[in-house]
C-alpha cells in the first residue's frame, strides 16, 4: 500500500534527523481485516520485547474536522471491542410449491433481523467521548451541556454527516446483520439459515453483555 511506503519514509527521515532520543519501531504487519492474529497479535506473542514502546502511532483516522475558520485535528485513544456473532434458525425442508407442509428458516432468521434492526442500544458516553464532543459543540457556539439524553439531537447538527456517524457509532453498541446464508435450492423451503453479525462494542461491555 501507498501509504506502508509513505510511514517507512516517514520513519527513515525522522531516525536520520537525530532528532528521537529513544528507540524507534516501524512494524509493518498483515491481517489487520481479519483480526491480526498473523500480525500484531503474532508480534505481541512472540515477540512482544521488539515492539514495546511509549506511544504508537497507526494509519490515523480522518481528516481534520472544519468548524468555521478552525481546524479541529483528532487524537485515536481506542477502539471498540469485536464481538462477531454468527446466529442460525433451523426450519423444516419441502418443496417449495407446497412451503405450508415446511418451515422456512430464511423466513425465522428475517425476523430475527427485522427485530436487530429495530433494537435501539443503550447510550453509554465514556468521559472521552463526552470531552471530544462537549469540545465539538462549544467550538460551534451551541451552548449545550452534552448528556446520555441529548447526544442523538447534538450530533443530527453537524454538518459533517460521516463525523456524526463515527460520534454515534462511539456513543453506542452497534449491530450489523451483513451476511446471510439460507437454502440448497430455489425450489426447496429451506431448513437452515445463518447470519453473520457484526457487533461492536464499548469498554465494560463483553460477549456476556451482548448475550
Amino acid at each position: 500500500k501507498g501509504l506502508v511506503a509513505v510511514e517507512a519514509w516517514a520513519m527513515l527521515r525522522l531516525a536520520r534527523s537525530g532528532q528521537i532520543s529513544g528507540r524507534l519501531i516501524f512494524a509493518a504487519t498483515a491481517d489487520e481485516e481479519t483480526g491480526g492474529n498473523l500480525g500484531v497479535k503474532y508480534l505481541v506473542e512472540n515477540d512482544k520485547d521488539k515492539i514495546m514502546a511509549d506511544f504508537a502511532i497507526n494509519e490515523g483516522g480522518r481528516p481534520p474536522l472544519r468548524i468555521g475558520d478552525k481546524a479541529c485535528h483528532f487524537t485515536q485513544i481506542g477502539e471498540k471491542g469485536i464481538c462477531w456473532t454468527k446466529l442460525k434458525t433451523r426450519g423444516l425442508s419441502a418443496h417449495g410449491a407446497l412451503p405450508m407442509l415446511g418451515d422456512n428458516a430464511v423466513t425465522k432468521m428475517a425476523e430475527v433481523i427485522k427485530s436487530l434492526a429495530n433494537y435501539q442500544p443503550k447510550i453509554i458516553l465514556i468521559p472521552e467521548v463526552k470531552q471530544l464532543i462537549q469540545t465539538v459543540a462549544e467550538l460551534q457556539g451551541w451552548g449545550i451541556e452534552v448528556n446520555e439524553q441529548n447526544i442523538d439531537r447534538v450530533i443530527q447538527r453537524l454538518e459533517d454527516k460521516t463525523f456524526a456517524g463515527y460520534l454515534s457509532a462511539a456513543t453506542r453498541m452497534t449491530i450489523s446483520p451483513n451476511m446471510v446464508h439460507g437454502g440448497v435450492k430455489g425450489n426447496i423451503v429451506p431448513d437452515s439459515c445463518e447470519a453473520d453479525i457484526d457487533i461492536r462494542v464499548l469498554p465494560g461491555q463483553d460477549r456476556e453483555y451482548v448475550a
